[in-house]
């Protein structure tokens, strides 16, 4: 009795816990091949492979149902390494599965042109500045998964101490705003799904070629505007 009772409970948390849009789930899969070709196009190395992403700690506040079954402490959350972009086996971030797929490509364009500086906030408000400059066709659908991002964010109100400091920080950063807060990591807070982290210090082609400062606002152009069209053509079919 007590082993069908115990059975019963896992099963009702594991439904209970799973993403609150698991229905419009995208899987890597199924978009890794427009993946490799975007942050190849993108001016990432043609070694570089995309593969699944482990799971790792992360913060924030967790929902009581994620308390009592144990769960919501982990994540599959991007890391950038020299040879290997894991990403997440899949993205179910949020209920429309266009979203959750240009997700996916945002990670891509991102982590081409990503410059790990050791610092995670800094590092990634940078790369967005920079990819957007390179990608301008992708600029509206950057804006649509920002903003559905910053609305499911915890209220930084709510929190307290390094945890409240730390969600800020996150926030100013994803408004395109300059902010301290260069101390942070990914385990301080809820997961960013817009963002990447490095696994080593690494600089991608596409964020040094211009040789300028990396955490300026980045203007670099491409060489020619038949470059431009063919890299912009690539994000909006993608």
């Amino acid at each position: 009795m007590e082993e069908m009772v115990g059975r019963w409970w896992h099963a009702a948390m594991t439904r209970l816990t799973q993403p609150a849009h698991a229905q419009a789930a995208v899987h890597l899969p199924d978009v890794q091949k427009s993946i490799g070709l975007l942050f190849r196009a993108a001016g990432g190395p043609g070694s570089l492979r995309v593969a699944e992403a482990g799971t790792q700690r992360t913060g924030g506040p967790r929902p009581w149902l994620h308390r009592m079954a144990g769960s919501g402490e982990r994540a599959a959350l991007p890391v950038l390494e020299p040879e290997v972009l894991a990403l997440p086996p899949s993205i179910a971030a949020f209920a429309d599965p266009k979203l959750n797929r240009d997700l996916y490509l945002w990670l891509a364009l991102l982590s081409a042109h990503y410059a790990h500086q050791g610092q995670w906030i800094a590092d990634n408000r940078a790369a967005t500045r920079r990819a957007l400059a390179a990608f301008p066709g992708f600029s509206a659908r950057y804006a649509r998964l920002c903003t559905g991002h910053r609305a499911q964010r915890p209220d930084p109100a709510a929190l307290t101490g390094r945890a409240a400091g730390a969600e800020r920080a996150v926030q100013t950063a994803l408004l395109g705003q300059p902010g301290t807060g260069n101390d942070f990591g990914p385990a301080d807070v809820a997961p960013v799904w817009l963002w990447v982290q490095a696994g080593q210090a690494l600089l991608s082609p596409a964020a040094t070629r211009s040789g300028a400062p990396l955490d300026e606002d980045a203007s670099r152009a491409p060489k020619s505007q038949d470059a431009q069209r063919r890299r912009t053509k690539m994000a909006q079919d993608g």
